[in-house]
């Protein structure tokens, strides 16, 4: 028998097998919900992460700098990888039913069965329902179908408390919560189930260590032994703790590290332990071993900035870790350099270097902006603004403080195309005949508060249902707050409790503006029922015309100032709508981040033609960025209408730059001016892409020889190669500059 036949047998044994262990895995699992019924949830959500954890990590591979690779099961408890709260993927378990022999399958069946009222996500659905807000679509159908609105479940964006960790380690967080069993009800609950799971990361350490012995990897097995009895002291153990704990929790971004890092790097530079180009490999080995988390739009790193304690040590934490980055050229993490005054300037250098040679990171983040606006649209002082971090797609939360969930999402081109047709929420359904562009503006206006006073309730809805069903308990040790006041992160831990909901269509909507103020009411070029016919139409035979004519209007990204204006006016309203809704959902801040993903690209594939030209399926415009192709006045024109939108009305905004290599090569003026004028003028932060059209346009065509490109897609990066042909074609349509 030759070797294709040997793995062609082999394969349904072993895939028969896997699905065995994970079906007896998730059958334990429910048992355990089951068992705890009438428990307090920090009790069952302990027993249930006792048996998760092992699940989660996976074994060591020769040549790991450290330990913590990590796979999310079936069904357990996290706030997002994996599934939300207590959760189960029901259709991942019904994926093993076939593979199964009939007694587990039988078994499963009823499992999958049990699920379906005991998740946290179907909680959600009963809160929803409680606050009447049910205007919103349905999360898993957005994707294939047009809404104005969709709420989300998870509770992402979490940012692990470093200098706490740091400086308490395990004993620490220990004593920390057993001081709490002579508390009330509540916080003695607590201490019970976070001890109890400080157990279960004592042992992943214990078997790491044990595994890392084997595999002769005796720096992870010193580091592992270390951690269990005391806080870290090398930058390996910094850096080992990080990635256990957050691992174990489900945070997917590591916050501020320079500041924490930084001290134990000049610790371990000082006493010999390593120089600069072993730790530059051993941050290489930390990213290499996050990149593997494939989480695509998470894994932030932040490097720099005002606020810190340790500037010096900090500033030699980023050289290292920017000289990893320049290596590393991968989709994570997501390094972000925030650019302060008390930093090093050479560091700008550098993230320039690593720019210039085809890495997407670090994106840059102008603090001389962003606290003041974060200061503003948070409403803290400016200190507690100086802990903002990005997370994900480019939201802002309070560090370790805060949580920041987007738990909804808002296409306001298509409210635009419900509002033309008066089909939008607080229309009556008939063809509206406005006087003016005021009326139609008022009735989008209208729309869009309705639907964000849902998407407010779901957010809220969301943070209840955790509540009504687990505790969270490793993401209350390890953020700031919890384990101080002796609650949950979500139950009066967290300081700063509150939510983000994203928009897109932003441009789109406001181009559309500009034009059928012009082309209708100003100029009276074509008739509001001339205009929906084309729009109907797609813009295509007889009204093609029309379609011609929308796309001549001046465009947001060519500091125009009726653009600019229409798209600031936009902006701004709903940016307030949002911010007024926090006190109904309970919220400290509810905050519009205008981020994007490929979220433009797939609501834009349901997203009828839009009045500022597009036609019918095509992407959406990205986050606060032109529509592919809008902008012909060159980068500083794109970067001065970027400067305008006020940044503090909402927790962050993301802006896309292609730049052709030129920009790079030699002297590095231009492109340091070009920043320099941008970040001056108001601008925030800026994702610089380092490419020319033919090499993505060859990638499109030989994708088997450009597996190594790199892109900006909106918050995040991806491999061009990796992309849905509509998002390849999305980011080939944006300006090369």
């Amino acid at each position: 028998m030759d070797a294709t036949a040997t793995l062609t047998h082999q394969q349904p044994a072993a895939e028969a097998a896997g699905a065995t262990r994970q079906a007896a895995y998730a059958l334990r699992i429910t048992e355990l919900h089951r068992r705890h019924a009438d428990a307090h949830p920090a009790r069952r959500e302990a027993a249930i992460l006792a048996a998760q954890l092992p699940e989660v990590f996976l074994p060591l591979r020769p040549g790991d700098m450290l330990a913590g690779r990590t796979l999310h099961p079936l069904v357990g408890v996290s706030p997002e990888p994996g599934g939300f709260g207590c959760y189960a993927d029901r259709d991942g378990l019904r994926r093993l039913l076939p593979l199964l022999d009939d007694k587990q399958a039988g078994e499963l069946s009823e499992a999958i069965a049990y699920w379906q009222t005991a998740s946290s996500w179907h909680a959600a659905q009963l809160r929803i329902d409680a606050r009447d807000a049910r205007r919103t679509g349905i999360e898993d159908a957005w994707t294939t179908r047009a809404f104005a609105g969709v709420p989300l479940y998870r509770i992402a964006g979490l940012c692990p408390d470093l200098p706490r960790l740091f400086a308490q380690g395990l004993p620490g967080l220990r004593a920390a919560a057993a001081a709490h069993r002579t508390g009330d009800g509540e916080a003695a609950e607590l201490a019970e189930g976070w001890l109890a799971v400080l157990e279960a990361v004592d042992r992943v350490l214990h078997s790491y260590a044990l595994e890392a012995d084997a595999l002769g990897l005796g720096a992870i097995a010193d580091s592992c032994r270390h951690l269990r009895s005391a806080p870290p002291a090398t930058l390996r153990d910094g850096l080992q703790l990080a990635h256990i704990l957050t691992g174990a929790a489900g945070l997917l971004n590591f916050g501020r590290c320079d500041d924490e890092c930084g001290p134990l790097l000049a610790a371990d530079l000082a006493a010999g332990r390593l120089d600069e180009t072993a730790a530059e490999e051993l941050v290489l080995g930390w990213f290499r071993l996050i990149a593997e988390r494939r989480t695509i739009y998470n894994g932030r790193v932040i490097l720099g900035g005002e606020g810190r304690v340790h500037p010096a040590a900090a500033d030699a934490f980023c050289r290292v870790a920017l000289r990893a980055t320049r290596r590393q050229r991968d989709i994570e993490p997501q390094v972000s350099l925030r650019l302060g005054r008390d930093q090093d300037p050479a560091l700008l250098d550098l993230a320039l270097d690593c720019l210039a040679a085809g890495c997407t990171y670090p994106m840059l983040y102008n603090d001389a902006v962003n606290i003041p606006a974060v200061t503003r649209a948070f409403r803290v002082d400016a200190a507690t603004a100086a802990s903002y971090v990005p997370y994900g797609c480019g939201e802002y939360v309070l560090g370790a403080s805060s949580v920041g969930t987007p738990n909804g999402l808002l296409n306001i081109a298509h409210l635009l195309d419900l509002v033309l047709h008066g089909r939008a929420p607080g229309q009556d359904g008939q063809t509206p005949a406005w006087r003016d562009i005021g009326g139609l503006w008022e009735d989008l206006l209208t729309a869009a508060r309705l639907i964000l006073r849902d998407l407010a309730h779901c957010q809220a809805a969301t943070y209840e249902a955790i509540e009504d069903t687990c505790r969270l308990l490793l993401p209350s040790l390890v953020v700031d707050g919890p384990l101080t006041r002796g609650r949950s992160l979500l139950g009066g831990g967290i300081r700063h409790r509150g939510g983000t909901m994203e928009v897109y269509g932003l441009t789109n909507a406001a181009d559309a503006l500009t034009a059928i103020e012009r082309v209708v009411f100003r100029d009276r070029r074509c008739t509001l029922d001339e205009l929906r016919a084309a729009i109907g139409a797609d813009f295509q035979g007889p009204h093609a015309v029309i379609g011609a004519l929308l796309r001549r209007q001046a465009k947001y990204g060519n500091d125009h100032p009726d653009a600019d204006a229409w798209y600031c006016r936009l902006h701004d309203a709903v940016c307030n709508a949002t911010r007024e809704l926090a006190p109904a959902a309970g919220l400290d801040s509810w905050l519009l981040v205008n981020i994007n993903n490929w979220a433009n690209t797939i609501f834009g594939r349901h997203t009828a033609a839009t009045a500022d030209g597009r036609r019918r399926g095509a992407p959406l415009a990205n986050a606060n960025g032109p529509s592919g192709g809008a902008d012909h006045e060159g980068p500083s024109a794109v970067l001065a209408s970027q400067a305008k939108p006020d940044p503090g009305i909402l927790a962050g905004q993301t802006q896309n730059l292609k730049l052709s290599p030129a920009w790079f090569a030699g002297d590095r003026g231009p492109v340091k001016a070009l920043l320099a004028s941008y970040f001056a003028a108001g601008g925030s932060q800026v994702m610089v892409t380092v490419s020319d059209a033919g090499e993505l346009q060859a990638a499109m065509e030989r994708p088997q020889d450009h597996g190594h490109l790199l892109v900006r897609v909106g918050g995040f990066s991806a491999r061009f190669v990796d992309l849905p042909r509509d998002c390849q074609f999305e980011i080939l349509s944006r300006t090369l500059h």
